[in-house]
């Protein structure tokens, strides 16, 4: 295993069953959907388990209010609880965890979900969509908070409802395996 923030290709499992270890889950948080539509657009080419990661209170339906909540949460180090999922982390050898990036890091109820749950030992793929930030510090961010996993090259995708979102999961998923 090679030292924690390196990049590693590996090879996701194309199937959603099969022994412990050898699955493949796909974990991601999405506020407006499009990390959403990338989350499945990965799950249809991996066969991957798919977990969505839900606030226990819902993020208001104003942009604005939305950016003024994260701004704060974000001033103060404060993250949003989460709601329990039902992933066996153990099941899993191989996470595609996904997030839209917020002020240059990955979204704050992803954050919370890593710091709830240890990757240690796995091999991890990031995918991000973003408006226009690039995905430098979001990966920075997720390499200091899967401490112990395989983690391989990210994937940004800068608009989820472009025709190009299968083409480009296909193209990444071809180089990290």
């Amino acid at each position: 295993m090679g030292k924690v923030g390196e990049s590693h290709s590996f090879s996701a499992d194309s199937s959603s069953g099969g022994s412990a270890g050898g699955k493949t889950a796909i974990v991601f948080y999405s506020l407006s959907g499009n990390t959403k539509k990338v989350a499945e657009e990965i799950r249809r080419q991996t066969g991957g388990d798919l977990f969505e990661i839900r606030t226990a209170e819902p993020y208001p339906q104003s942009y604005t209010r939305v950016t003024e909540l994260v701004q704060e949460q974000r001033g103060s180090g404060t993250l949003p609880d989460v709601q329990p999922m039902p992933i066996r982390l153990g099941d899993y050898d191989t996470l595609f965890i996904g997030s839209p990036i917020w002020y240059g890091d990955s979204a704050l109820p992803l954050q919370k979900w890593l710091e709830e749950n240890s990757l240690a030992g796995k091999k991890v793929a990031a995918f991000f969509t973003s408006g226009g930030s690039s995905t430098a510090g979001a990966m920075a961010d997720l390499r200091g908070r899967v401490k112990g996993a395989k983690m391989s090259e990210g994937l940004w995708i800068l608009d989820a409802r472009s025709k190009n979102v299968s083409r480009k999961v296909t193209d990444w998923l071809g180089r990290i395996r």
